[in-house]
């Protein structure tokens, strides 16, 4: 009798020593690399979500910039061309002076377009990159038709002021 216990209890000290623990145990190594692949591809899953996700995201700002600077591009444009008709009522000298900076600004906004339909949506910081370098070239477009329609008004003025007198 005592024989079986001490040969009880080495058995059971093997299986302590082996598992770590007595008895039938939920944790096994096995288990336990199941639910870690388990949470892994649920993790995956969370990741590849967030990223689509993002994408689409991204891809909605991009196009909401893009019509922004189209309806910009679009707006300087219609300056542009009401500067044209003004200029074709101006001498003949003053004609061909404006008529060479409104083509200027004409092939500035028109590779502006160009780059505009052209871009590719690389990622977030080459978009950022582009955004700010294109607002800056819009702004300076768009102010350069402002000086240019503030120097047509005021030619227009003297223009008047010598005819008058």
């Amino acid at each position: 009798m005592q024989r079986n216990i001490n040969k009880s209890i080495s058995s059971e000290s093997k299986h302590i020593t082996v598992t770590g623990f007595r008895g039938d145990n939920k944790d096994t190594p096995a288990k336990k690399i199941r639910a870690g692949k388990s949470k892994l591809k649920e993790a995956k899953n969370s990741v590849s979500a967030a990223k689509n996700d993002f994408e689409d995201a991204f891809s909605l700002a991009a196009k909401a910039f893009k019509e922004d600077m189209s309806e910009k591009i679009n707006h300087t444009e219609i300056k542009i061309l009401e500067l044209r008709a003004k200029i074709t009522k101006s001498s003949k000298e003053l004609g061909i002076i404006y008529q060479e900076n409104i083509d200027v600004l004409e092939n500035s906004k028109t590779l502006l377009l160009t780059k505009l339909n052209e871009y590719k949506e690389v990622g977030a910081e080459d978009w950022g990159v582009f955004k700010q370098q294109f607002n800056e070239e819009i702004v300076n477009i768009e102010n350069s038709v402002s000086n240019f329609i503030q120097q047509l008004k005021t030619k227009e003025k003297s223009e008047d002021k010598t005819t008058e007198k």
